[in-house]
């Protein structure tokens, strides 16, 4: 008899375990109509909370890349926000739960979101050299940041990788800095910032980066324009690598700034720095001030590359201006737009053109 007792005793507590181990049967509401966007890599739902006191929050479960994931939504949020997805169907049940976790029966969504913009960004990348490394671009229409990573080898055989984040819709990297001027290959993905998990197929580009050279031969360079001389001291001096020798405007008041030389430098090039010397003389009074940069292809079409201001009064040594961009021109026009001391004429010694030829 005692056995029996002592049998039935362990059924009831087994029981009585098993019972409160089960999660609580609670009656709570269903949520309402629900809404849903699909954004690019992602889904929002919008929805009215359930007016019931046992109601606290809304639990979505959902399964991404056979991983069952779910989140959680707070009775006072506006939006429920769903990132990190990929263009396929996803089926989204969604709860209201109460303080315990109990939940009710779920509502279904099925939603495909937008392809996510990592992806659509690297079908658009290009690439092109520069002096000293490479230029990225990219299309990003969808204005949402995504991270882009460009894989090389440095001049020292050390792997490196440049990655910025952006969302700009004409997107740009320039990756320069220790990477020979030799052909080889730049491996170029895009990924999401806020999971670097998630990343595009790589695009592999075999370029060479240019180096900066200074265009020394410029025995073939002629003016082809220029507003005034003196009568003895031309613009072709400014080419003949002798800082002895000078190109000086008119120096009565009758010729007065802006004065301007255009000249050929026999073909094409990527120009990347303008070098000048100014006469070498016992004042400053001819020395411009302000001046800009041009560049032509056929010597009608002029685009400015760079306009500059407070030119030094230096002698004797080369005063060294980069252009913002690195054009390709065969012409280039020097115009001194405003000069110091309120003078008529313009002296300068030298023009250097650095940057790199067309391969």
């Amino acid at each position: 008899m005692k056995n029996i007792n002592i049998i039935v005793f362990a059924l009831v507590s087994l029981f009585l375990f098993a019972s409160c181990d089960k999660e609580e049967t609670v009656l709570l509401p269903s949520i309402g109509e629900i809404q849903v966007d699909k954004g690019y890599g992602e889904v929002v739902f919008y929805w009215d909370f359930p007016q019931d006191d046992e109601a606290e929050y809304i639990r979505v479960d959902y399964t991404d890349n056979g991983e069952n994931k779910w989140r959680n939504f707070s009775k006072y949020a506006k939006k429920a926000l769903i990132p990190n997805l990929s263009a396929t169907e996803y089926e989204f049940r969604i709860s209201v739960a109460d303080k315990k976790g109990n939940l009710s029966e779920p509502k279904i969504v099925k939603v495909t979101p937008n392809e996510p913009a990592y992806l659509m960004v690297a079908r658009t990348f290009d690439a092109k050299p520069t002096f000293g490394g490479i230029i990225v671009t990219w299309k990003n229409e969808t204005g949402i940041k995504v991270r882009i990573n460009v894989e090389y080898t440095d001049s020292n055989g050390d792997p490196q990788v440049h990655s910025v984040e952006s969302s700009d819709i004409d997107g740009k990297a320039v990756v320069i800095g220790n990477i020979a001027d030799e052909i080889q290959e730049f491996r170029v993905y895009s990924s999401n910032p806020s999971n670097y998990g998630q990343k595009s197929e790589e695009t592999i580009f075999n370029i060479k980066p240019w180096k900066v050279i200074k265009f020394e031969d410029k025995s073939s360079w002629k003016v082809v324009s220029v507003d005034s001389d003196d009568g003895s001291n031309k613009a072709e001096n400014l080419f003949d690598n002798d800082l002895t020798t000078f190109w000086q405007t008119n120096w009565v008041a009758a010729h007065p700034f802006p004065h301007h030389v255009a000249f050929d430098m026999n073909k094409e090039r990527i120009v990347s720095s303008v070098g000048f010397y100014n006469r070498d003389h016992n004042n400053a009074n001819n020395a411009m001030q302000k001046f800009r940069i041009e560049g032509s292809l056929d010597n009608e079409n002029w685009t400015v590359y760079g306009e500059f201001d407070d030119f030094p009064t230096d002698r004797k040594v080369e005063i060294i201006y980069n252009l913002p961009s690195t054009p390709v021109m065969r012409y280039m026009r020097i115009t001194a737009l405003t000069a110091r001391n309120n003078v008529a004429y313009l002296a300068l010694a030298e023009i250097n053109v650095y940057g790199a030829y067309l391969e």
